[in-house]
Order: structure tokens, then sequence, then C-alpha cells
């Protein structure tokens, strides 16, 4: 979710815009970022980004609707994951879940990527 992995900052995230995409098209989001801990600070950003990207008012009201606590509850059902950003052992934690859905990989999880026929990776 974040900008970048390792932090807590969303101000600048193209999640963000993704996932207003995605809504606008009707398609049910959950997200994970084991970087963002609900408490006063992240509350703080969403007060910030609501002022500050008011294009994204519907995506800022609605993520902490949004962000599970694990991995596996945000994959949990899901047709499709998105994969933004690197996080160490993700390929071995999308596979643990046993979620066949599609992972439509933005940032090259792993350094070789998976050859699944439900893997597409793009943009690199």
């Amino acid at each position: 979710m974040a900008f970048k992995p390792g932090t807590d900052d969303l101000r600048e995230s193209p999640s963000l815009e993704l996932i207003s995409g995605l809504q606008e098209k009707g398609v049910e989001v959950t997200a994970y970022d084991p970087a963002l801990v609900p408490g006063p600070h992240f509350l703080k950003q969403f007060e910030y980004m609501q002022y500050a990207l008011p294009h994204l008012k519907q995506v800022t009201e609605d993520l902490p609707e949004i962000l599970r606590e694990t991995i596996l509850g945000a994959v949990d059902g899901v047709d499709a994951i998105v994969v933004v950003q690197k996080m160490p052992n993700l390929l071995g934690l999308l596979e643990a879940t046993g979620n066949e859905a599609t992972v439509i990989d933005l940032v090259r999880m792993a350094p070789k990527p998976p050859t699944a026929a439900n893997y597409i990776g793009i943009g690199w």
C-alpha cells in the first residue's frame, strides 16, 4: 500500500489511485501492508490525505475497512492479487495461502518470476 516498502507513508502512494480506479469499476478491494499499523499516526495520515487528495476522498474514507491485518485476510476469497510493492518472502507467503487467484505483479516480487499459469508480471 505505501509508496515504498518499510514505510507507512501513504501520501504519494500510487496504490491509492489504483484502488480508486478499481472501486469506480465496482471492484471490491482488500489490501495488506505489514508496515501499516492502526493508531493515531495512521489516522492523521487519513486526515491529511482527505485534505490534500480530494479526488481520492472515497478511497481514504474506505481504507480502514479495506486494510487487513494479515496477508491471508487480504487474499481470502479474491479473484486477483495485485502486487504493488516488494516484500520479503512475498512469493512464499502467497504460495502458503493456497489461493489460486491470478497474481498481477507490478514490481517483480521475486528475482526469478514464477512460471505458474495464474501469474502475470508486467512493467519490468
